[in-house]
């Protein structure tokens, strides 16, 4: 079993005279005096300070050691005061020993309206991950600035990164202090990552410094220092990086990521469920024209069920599923807050969810779980109903869908799609009467049950199935909170009536032109509700009425997220693979150019949605990707092909 990371305190104190320090390295964090100063003459100022990002759409840098954040906010600072409107930083910081939030929060005060301006110290702090090890994606002013927290050891968090460097702020504690951080490993990972004209800048002068820059083609000049520190390092990478150079090869080259440098400048959406709504936002905050369709326009999606829940199902193992669970509920959480302070109102009140265990298995885990994670006790905590004890998520509960889309995708266009096609000028969408309603270079497929209608790949891997709700009014006395175990219950919805939502259904549906889905079926009820009622310990009477809708699962719990694979021409490329042949050096993965796709979630969408539309938008116009190379390969849309090449099956 993968166990999760143990992520140990850096041992912070405030020292009087010498500032935040590291009891762990015996080092400051920053000068006591000129601090700030000292930041924007080694790094800034170093790397190019606001021409970096001029007449860029983006520009990426990398940090080892986020330390307390100085860098990132002097950086943030002088990219909201001079770059173009529309333009995005990308900011990924590395730190293994991270400061809790009061901690930062107390290193941080000095600064505050002096350094730069308070807000951005409150905005950092209000969305600052806990310990939890990992990448965390931050998403601020509005969707310009993008900061990745990567909670690990350096060479493990630089190994499972994917992106393209502008500049590195080489910012660890000193060498003498910290050898791991500057070891030989930890600089052929930063030439991986590097442009051919990357820039570095590191405060050390030490030779195993210079030397391993050097080493791996950067161009070394030493500046004098700041202050009583007589020299600094500033460098520029003289040549393309190869994998071969490093001596690395990439274990999965089909599922290897292809990271644009131009964004596009419009793209289509199909699907008006939270998928596609998410898309949506995302791609407009960073300037993208947006047409987004649906056969019901505004009323698609989730529409008719008033609420859905967020019910994380956290595992004690690290794998795959337990990181993209634990990582999509963290992401969730922020991104609906966010939405919240614009004035939606997302959360119904009260907030909070506990969720008990679903059978035996999982009883036996809860505490081993709390223990493994160590989140703070706002995220999670032990929770006891009667004789089960489970999980209670304080920041978690129920949501308004409703709410939700008129914040991320006020006008979704109505349209019965019937085909989309390919040809010399693009991509085409075409109605049910064969009109082109559309045509340009990028489709994302939010289309949920209904993927196969577009794509006929059954190699996908997609199962459709049939859930329904049902609508609880009086007759039941249940505390008004959000339940979640072998079903759920959401709060009560005071603009319906007071009704609650109980749920939900699972039946595998086959033919989609079947219209009996839409049919609630009082019939199917009796299961769910009786798990309720055995959760609760309350009896509830049948409902008379609910919803239902079709969902996309598949096999391995875990979405469908990025580019659409070319089927024919990945059998021919990857034809040896069921021979075992994995020292062929394999072609990346054939694409069906700006095609991409998003569905799969399952019962969880509002949970999964948000990390999963990040990674997409990303994928189609980002620098770097906001999860860990292996959950990236986790939720490929090629990787069920992969697996049938590898058994003989295509």
């Amino acid at each position: 079993m993968k166990e999760w990371p143990k992520l140990d305190p850096p041992l912070f104190r405030m020292t009087p005279g010498k500032g935040p320090v590291s009891e762990r390295f015996n080092d400051g964090y920053a000068s006591p005096e000129g601090a700030a100063e000292e930041s924007r003459a080694v790094f800034l100022d170093a790397v190019g300070g606001a021409s970096l990002w001029k007449d860029r759409p983006h520009i990426s840098i990398a940090e080892t050691g986020f330390g307390i954040g100085l860098n990132f906010l002097l950086t943030w600072d002088l990219f909201r005061r001079t770059a173009d409107p529309t333009a995005c930083l990308y900011f990924t910081s590395v730190e293994f020993y991270p400061l809790d939030r009061a901690e930062l929060a107390e290193a941080l005060n000095p600064h505050r309206g002096t350094s730069f301006d308070a807000e951005l110290v409150d905005a950092l702090l209000a969305n600052y991950p806990p310990r939890h090890g990992g990448m965390h994606r931050i998403v601020l002013d509005g969707g310009r600035v993008h900061l990745t927290l990567i909670y690990a050891e350096i060479g493990d968090a630089l190994s499972q990164m994917t992106g393209m460097i502008d500049a590195w702020y080489l910012d660890g504690f000193a060498p003498a202090r910290n050898p791991e951080m500057w070891r030989d490993a930890v600089f052929d990972q930063v030439r991986r990552l590097s442009k051919p004209d990357t820039k570095a800048a590191t405060y050390s002068s030490a030779r195993i410094v210079r030397d391993g820059l050097e080493r791996v083609r950067f161009k070394v000049q030493k500046r004098p220092g700041f202050g009583s520190k007589r020299d600094r390092l500033v460098a520029q990478m003289q040549a393309s990086p190869t994998s071969t150079d490093t001596g690395s090869r990439d274990p999965n080259p089909w599922f290897m990521p292809k990271l644009g440098s131009t964004p596009p400048a419009e793209v289509a959406i199909i699907g008006g469920g939270i998928a596609g709504q998410c898309c949506s936002a995302l791609f407009r905050a960073r300037g993208i024209r947006v047409q987004h369709f649906d056969r019901a326009g505004n009323e698609g999606g989730l529409h008719g069920n008033p609420a859905a829940v967020i019910a994380p199902r956290l595992h004690l193992a690290a794998s795959d599923p337990g990181q993209w669970q634990a990582s999509s509920f963290l992401h969730a959480i922020r991104f609906y807050d966010a939405l919240s302070d614009t004035g939606h109102r997302v959360w119904l009140d009260p907030r909070g969810l506990t969720r008990l265990p679903a059978n035996t298995g999982e009883a036996n885990q809860q505490t081993a779980i709390v223990e493994a994670l160590n989140w703070p006790d706002d995220l999670l905590a032990l929770a006891s109903d009667r004789d089960n004890q489970g999980h209670y998520f304080p920041r978690s509960g129920t949501v308004d869908p409703e709410s939700i889309r008129q914040a991320l995708a006020p006008d979704i266009q109505a349209a019965d799609i019937a085909r989309i096609d390919r040809d010399d000028s693009g991509w085409r969408i075409e109605n049910s009467h064969g009109n082109c309603i559309w045509q340009g270079e990028t489709i994302i497929l939010a289309t949920g049950a209904w993927t196969g209608r577009f794509l006929n790949m059954p190699s996908l891997g997609l199962r459709p199935s049939r859930g329904q709700v049902s609508f609880l009014k009086e007759g039941y006395t249940l505390p008004d909170q959000t339940l979640s175990g072998s079903a759920y219950l959401t709060t009560r919805l005071e603009s319906h009536e007071n009704i609650r939502i109980a749920g939900s259904s699972f039946e595998a549906w086959r033919d989609l032109n079947d219209p009996r889905w839409t049919e609630w079926d009082p019939g199917i009820e009796n299961e769910y509700r009786q798990n309720l009622e055995n959760m609760t310990g309350h009896e509830i009477p049948p409902a008379k009425t609910g919803w239902s809708g079709l969902r996309a699962t598949m096999s391995d719990r875990l979405p469908l997220v990025g580019p659409v694979p070319d089927e024919d021409a990945c059998v021919a490329a990857y034809r040896d693979l069921r021979h075992g042949r994995h020292w062929v050096d394999y072609p990346p993965l054939p694409e069906r150019g700006g095609l991409f796709t998003i569905c799969g979630m399952g019962a969880r969408g509002y949970q999964f949605a948000p990390l999963a539309a990040q990674l997409l938008v990303d994928q189609v116009c980002g620098p770097v990707l906001p999860v860990a190379r292996n959950l990236h390969d986790a939720v490929h849309p090629a990787r069920n092909l992969i697996r049938m090449l590898k058994r003989g099956e295509l």
